[in-house]
C-alpha cells in the first residue's frame, strides 16, 4: 500500500498539468493618422480635391475556444473617411451631374469595411503563435461631390 501511495505521489509531482485553453474574448482598437492624397475622376479628367489628413479608427472583437474542430472567430471594423475642396479649372461630370468651370466643389470620401475571420490556432505558446484561417470582407464605399 505504501508503494502505491508513493507511486501516485511521485506521478502527481512529476507530471505536467495538461488542460485546454479556456474561453477567451479579446477586444481591441486603434487610432491612426492617415495622410490622404490623390486625384479623382475618369480617364479624361483627374481632379485633386486637396484631401484633408484625418484620424481613422479600427476596432475588433475575437472569440477563442478550446474546441479543435470549430474555428475561432474575429470580427474587425475599419473606417476611412476624408474630405477636400477645390475650385474647378474645367467642367467636370460625376454621377450624371455636371460641375461647371470655376465652381468650388467639395468632395467627401467614405470607405468602411468589416472583416469576418474564421481561424484555427495551430501553434500557440509564450514565444510564438501561428494561426491559419480565412477572411471575408464586407466593403462599403461612396464618394459625394457638392457645390
Amino acid at each position: 500500500m505504501k508503494k502505491i501511495a508513493l507511486a501516485v505521489t511521485l506521478a502527481s509531482i512529476l507530471s505536467t498539468n495538461v488542460q485546454a485553453d479556456a474561453l477567451g474574448i479579446y477586444l481591441g482598437g486603434q487610432l491612426w493618422d492617415n495622410q490622404a492624397s490623390g486625384t479623382f475622376g475618369d480617364g479624361r479628367s483627374q481632379i485633386d480635391f486637396n484631401l484633408v489628413d484625418e484620424k481613422q479608427n479600427s476596432f475588433f472583437v475575437a472569440f477563442e475556444h478550446p474546441l479543435p474542430f470549430i474555428p475561432n472567430l474575429r470580427i474587425a471594423s475599419t473606417s476611412l473617411e476624408t474630405d477636400g475642396v477645390t475650385t474647378l479649372a474645367a467642367d467636370f461630370e460625376f454621377d450624371d451631374e455636371t460641375f461647371r468651370d470655376d465652381a468650388q466643389v467639395s468632395a467627401d470620401f467614405n470607405v468602411s469595411y468589416v472583416d469576418y475571420t474564421l481561424y484555427y490556432e495551430l501553434f500557440d505558446n509564450d514565444l510564438l503563435s501561428f494561426d491559419f484561417g480565412l477572411t471575408a470582407r464586407d466593403f462599403d464605399g461612396d464618394v459625394t461631390l457638392a457645390t
